[in-house]
Parts: structure tokens; sequence; C-alpha cells
């Protein structure tokens, strides 16, 4: 049985309009990206504006019961002024103007900024059925899957709604009636019209609280409830080969940690879909129930293999904004893992209810991980700042040398923070470099992209319009396989092309130009003298860049070409076949 609040007949209709309210807002700020308007204008106030656009009113239609209640209202307007300055901070981070990247800002803001919204939701919704502000677990168990069945549910509605549509449009279509498809596929229609049936989802969701709970505890409940014991067994078998293979092999792989915070979360997860809400005894056999706790005593283990991971990558390079958000997820498995492994010896102990302590647990960590969240975003600590100082502690201290130092990490991917402690760089006559390493500096401030082919940043002094030739000549594909070595005063190469049509290209950046070293790979061609790459990672990066280039002249020895678009021209010489 569900305690979740319905809304009532007029709240129904609120969380339609709310939801129409919401997508003309959402609506607005397309059109003014489109146009380059007063919404788009500046980062801090595009990033303000989607934040809240989403945010907000999707907390106030799964918020409201009653709009005559003062209560809903008022939390309203304080999710509007905490949320406003997390979403104001992370906008001021990134200037696009600058080539100061907003994406590795704006991605764990919107990420972390969810994950609070939705556990926060749930203590608001708590507060307001008990008209005071209360920690009730089973509440709190009920209100957050309810959410997210809701959200989910909502989503399949509109995503079946627009099947249909585009149904509706293709068969019309085949009578040579354009009409429908047309106007299905305008902003105007599709913004607004979206919005409604994504009202009418939350409202028929709202009102099924006993099906939902059905689902959720007929359905999901045995799903994971039959994936626990395998979910324990590898865990298990996990740690018991790292005990017999030794501790090194794991570091060895480079990635320990991220795999480690994946098993620790699937197990924290899998326990709570399982756990429910503790009122419902858990009928596993003895030896079941005996794997399962062993699991989570070995999840601390887990966590604290993760925590030692980082520590090593820290020690080595440095802090950055991706180990500081690693060490957070890290410490709160940890939080997870302690407490859960608690339960377990308390459980054994008492032969009380089994992991009935991890009620009050879940709800502390929970409390923490809103709180917490918050402050990061709003710069209580700034990860930014953190990572940048540690980096040029790295370099200043020289841990790092001049000519391995990852300077574009600071230019493109670290804020303003990053590229502000580059300018200060090149201000700060304590700062000790050489002519060559000041010019390296001031060339990679003006570069407007982290990754690019040699030159690519340096426009030719014309424009200049390459025409693919009508008569080329008899270049075949398989003159290119090879390894060839190419330089010019910034960096030199090497790129080598298979005959499976794979390459690869390493730069090597010379020790005056601060960019570090790199490696790009992916896939090549070659037909009527065009020679095109399509690069797919750049060292452990998934990218996708696409160039053409105009083969001048291809010998035994060297191969010249000219890029497509932008005219730099190149010439490499042959290694090896």
């Amino acid at each position: 049985m569900s305690h979740c609040q319905q809304p009532n007949n007029e709240s129904q209709r609120w969380v339609v309009l709310i939801a129409v309210i919401q997508s003309l807002l959402l609506l607005l700020a397309q059109r003014s990206i489109d146009e380059n308007g007063w919404i788009a204008e500046t980062t801090p106030r595009l990033t303000l504006w989607y934040s809240l656009s989403i945010s907000v009113p999707t907390m106030l239609m799964l918020l409201i019961n009653d709009v005559r209640r003062m209560l809903p209202w008022l939390f309203a307007f304080g999710l509007i002024a905490i949320i406003g300055l997390q979403a104001w901070q992370a906008g001021n981070n990134c200037n696009p103007a600058l080539a100061v990247g907003c994406g590795n800002i704006i991605f764990p803001y919107a990420l972390t900024l969810t994950v609070s919204c939705f556990i926060g939701l749930a203590f608001l919704q708590v507060w307001q059925h008990h008209g005071k502000p209360s920690g009730d677990y089973n509440l709190l168990f009920e209100y957050s899957w309810h959410n997210a069945l809701s959200l989910v549910l909502s989503g399949l509605f509109l995503g079946l709604f627009w099947l249909l549509l585009l149904l509706w449009a293709g068969l019309f279509k085949l009578l040579d009636v354009d009409f429908f498809a047309d106007l299905f596929g305008q902003e105007i229609f599709i913004y607004p019209v979206s919005g409604l049936v994504v009202g009418i989802g939350l409202t028929i969701a709202r009102t099924r609280t006993e099906l939902l709970a059905s689902v959720r505890e007929h359905s999901l409940f045995w799903i994971f409830k039959s994936l626990l014991p395998l979910l324990a067994s590898i865990g298990l078998l996990f740690l018991a080969a790292i005990a017999l293979l030794g501790i090194d092999v794991l570091w060895a792989t480079g990635r320990a940690g991220s795999l480690l915070a994946w098993l620790a979360l699937a197990i924290v997860v899998f326990i709570n879909a399982v756990f429910l809400n503790g009122n419902h005894q858990t009928h596993y056999p003895k030896l079941i129930r005996w794997l399962v706790n062993a699991s989570l005593l070995a999840l601390p283990v887990f966590a604290g293999l993760g925590l030692w991971a980082i520590s090593l990558r820290v020690e080595q390079y440095g802090w950055s904004v991706t180990r500081l958000w690693a060490l957070y997820a890290m410490l709160v498995l940890f939080a997870y893992g302690v407490g859960y492994a608690f339960a377990v010896i308390r459980s054994g102990i008492r032969n009380s209810v089994w992991l009935n302590a991890m009620k009050a647990h879940n709800t502390a960590v929970a409390l923490i991980i809103v709180l917490s969240l918050s402050a990061i975003n709003l710069g209580l600590p700034s990860f930014f700042s953190i990572a940048v100082n540690s980096q040029m502690q790295q370099l200043t201290s020289g841990r790092t040398a001049w000519g391995e130092f990852d300077f574009a990490y600071l230019r493109f991917e670290s804020g303003l923070n990053g590229y502000s402690a580059l300018t200060q760089a090149l201000d700060d006559s304590s700062f000790e470099i050489n002519s060559e390493q000041r010019q390296g500096l001031e060339r990679l401030l003006e570069k407007k992209e982290r990754w690019s082919a040699p030159n690519a940043n340096k426009p030719p002094s014309e424009p200049v319009r390459l025409e693919a030739p009508k008569d080329c000549p008899p270049f075949s594909s398989e003159a290119l396989v090879g390894s060839w070595h190419g330089s010019n005063e910034d960096q030199t190469w090497i790129v080598t092309r298979h005959a499976n049509g794979h390459y690869s290209i390493a730069f090597d950046l010379h020790d005056n130009f601060p960019n570090g070293e790199h490696v790009e790979s992916g896939l090549w061609t070659y037909s009527n003298c065009l020679y095109a790459t399509v690069t797919t990672h750049v060292n452990d990066t998934q990218v996708h860049y696409e160039e053409v280039y105009l083969v001048n002249e291809l010998t035994k020895e060297y191969m010249d070409y000219t890029h497509f678009k932008g005219g730099n021209h190149y010439r490499v010489f042959r290694i090896t076949e």
C-alpha cells in the first residue's frame, strides 16, 4: 500500500499548466540560441535560464497536491534562490569567447544538480506530508521510487505520443500531403505540445500511486532480488582474485578506480532495491543471505581500494577536477559501505530484522549528499580552484617537467581558473620561463581548440579554395600505407597508416610548446587525390574530427599535401613501408 499523497482535481490541472509553461520557457531559450537573443548572450544567463526552467517546474509538478497550500510555493521560491546561485556560479566559470570550454563544467554541474534535486525532492515531499521537516524513512523511500517511476512513465507516454504523430505524418506523406509532417516538425508545435503531454503523463502517474507501488514491489523487486546474489558473487570472487594475484595487477590496468566505483554503486543500488522500506522481510535462504552479507561487509573494501587508486593517481599527476569528483563519489560509497557493514554486524549480533540499521544510515547519507553537492556547486569548495592550484604546484615544484606538463588541460578544461593561471604565469616575474616557453604559452592562449592538426589554428594569409583535380595522377591508396615523419616550427609527428584503413599519429610538440604529447587515431581513406581522415580518439578521449587533404605529390620518399579547406601545406617523409 502506498502512502504517497495524490494531487486533487484542481492541482492536476495546475500540473498540466506548469508543464506547458515550462515548455514555453525552453522554447524561448531555444529561439534565443538560434537568433543570438538576450537569454543566450552570456553563458551565466543561459545556464541560469535552463537550470531554473527544467528543475523548479519539474519539482513543483511532483510536489503540488493542493494549490491552496502555501508550502509547495514557498519551496519553489527557495529552490529558485538556491539553484539560481548554483547555476550562476557554474555559468561564470566558462567563457566560449576565450575558448574556455563549458562542457566539462556544465556536465558535472547538471549531473550533480539532478542528483541533489531528486534526493532533496523526497525530503521536501515528506516535509509537506507531515507539515514539518522529517526523516521518515518509509515515506522517503516511497516518494523516491514514486518520483522515479512517475518521470519514467511520463517519458514513455511522451515517446509513444510522438511515435503516433510520426505515423500520422508518414501516412499522409504517402498521399503527398506534407502539412502534418511540416507542422509536427515546427518548434512552435514541438515544445508546447510536448509540455502538454508530459503534464498529462505526470498527472496520470501521480494519481496511480497503488499501481506504481505494485510495479515497484512485484516487478522491480523480484528482478533485483534475483540478480543480487549474482552481483554479490562477482564482488567476492573479484576480491578473492585480488588476494591471489596481488594488488599490482589491479593498478596496472589504469582504470581500477572507475570499475571499483561501478561495482560498489551496483551493490548499493541492488541492496536498496531489495531492502525496500525495511518493512518487508526478504526471504533469502540462509546460504544466499550469508553471501549477500559477505558482499556488504566487503563494500568498504571496494570503496577503500577505489580511494587508494585515486591517491596513486594524485601522487603522480596531482589533482584534477575529474579526480576530485571521483574522490567525492568514493567517499560517499565508502560511507554507505561502512553503514551497511555495521547493519550486517548489528542484525547478526542482535538477531534483529535484517539490515534494519540501514534506514537511519540511508537517511543521513542522503541528506549529506544534498547539502554537500549544493555546497560544491556553489564553489564551497571550488574543485576547479583546487585542481588548478595543484597542477601549478606540480609544475613549480619540479615534480612535472615543463615539456611533460599538460598546459592544455589548464587552458581548455579547468574553467576560467585555469585560463587565469596561465595568463598570470605570463605576467608573474617570479615565474621563471625563457622566451621560447613564453611564446609557447602565448600560442596556446591564442588557440581555439585543444586538439587540432599542426598549424590548424594558423589560417593562410589569403583564403584558399582548392578543387579536386580533374586529371588526378594514378596514386594508389597502397602507396600511402606505412609510417611517415613530418615537422614544423612547433611540433614533429609520425603518422602510420595501415592497409586496413586505420591510422595513428603521434605528436611531439617540443619542449618549448606547452601542450604535452598526444596520440590521435582513427580511420583514413584515399580517392582521386583526396586523402581523408576521421579522428576517433585522442589519447584516451573519444572524439570525432573529419579532415580532407589534397595530395599534390606522392613519391617513394615523401608525400606533399594541402588541407582542403584551410590551405595549410604539409610534407612528410617515408620512414617505413
